[in-house]
């Protein structure tokens, strides 16, 4: 058993054993408590689980051998971006991979037909998207995920002073010791933009998670910490405990900061 078990992990196979029953074992009571002749004699016991199942025949239509790359908060497709870049360079090593943005303003008319994706711009605030989402990365079909939420709130320009004819100019909305959260005096508005933001950043970090578990690749891209007095998400217990889990790394590329 551990040398087939060895193989499979080794070679990245979906193996399906069938189970047979056996008289003869008298140690396997555990294992016949299901057998459907001695249904009516066991204890009622309930399954259930939060996680979506995968249903693969959503996958149906696209070859065995194509994966797919997400990327959450991607903003509007554009040439060269990064799906561009990624399907361009597996296609140079004899690779299908399909890039999947996911984004309000990204549409996804390509894939509709094929894929059947809740609507032709994603939402993660939408919970059948996200369902849709869980049951993609659950098929094992995933390769990897990048996410680059927004980070209008948290950008290090709201603390430098400016000079404006309006004599408004952007504020810091978030703090060091608490950057999930809005400012006291922040607006109506303000405190909606941040907490968007929040909401957002946890929403891919968690579904990177997922992508990684599933043994993806997996990247996130915000500002880089600049250390005190100003706020990142970087700085958080929550994403350094999730660098740990994981074993993601930091690296700084033109003043921002990655994890992957």
């Amino acid at each position: 058993m551990q040398k087939v078990c060895s193989v499979n992990l080794a070679g990245g196979h979906d193996v399906f054993y069938p189970w047979m029953s056996s008289g003869e074992n008298p140690a396997d009571t555990p294992s016949r408590w299901y057998e459907p002749s001695s249904a009516a004699s066991l204890p009622q016991v309930e399954l259930a689980s939060s996680e979506p199942v995968a249903d693969l025949r959503e996958l149906g239509p696209w070859p065995t051998d194509t994966w797919f790359f997400i990327h959450f908060c991607s903003g509007s497709r554009r040439d060269h971006d990064l799906l561009d870049e990624i399907e361009i360079l597996a296609g140079e090593h004899g690779l299908s991979v399909v890039g999947i943005a996911v984004d309000p303003l990204a549409s996804l008319d390509g894939l509709h037909s094929m894929v059947s994706p809740p609507s032709l711009h994603g939402d993660l605030f939408n919970v059948i998207w996200g369902d849709w989402l869980m049951r993609l990365i659950q098929s094992k079909r995933v390769a990897g995920a990048f996410g680059s939420p927004p980070c209008n709130t948290l950008s290090a320009a709201r603390h430098v002073p400016l000079k404006v004819a309006s004599g408004m100019s952007p504020r810091p909305l978030r703090s060091r010791q608490s950057p999930w959260y809005p400012l006291s005096y922040c607006t109506d508005r303000e405190r909606l933009a941040v907490h968007v933001g929040s909401a957002l950043y946890l929403l891919v970090l968690g579904l990177l998670g997922e992508v990684a578990m599933t043994g993806g690749w997996t990247g996130l891209g915000h500002p880089a910490d600049r250390g005190e007095p100003l706020p990142s998400f970087f700085a958080t217990k929550e994403v350094h405990s999730f660098c740990r889990t994981f074993g993601l790394v930091y690296s700084v590329r033109s003043e921002e900061r990655r994890v992957g």
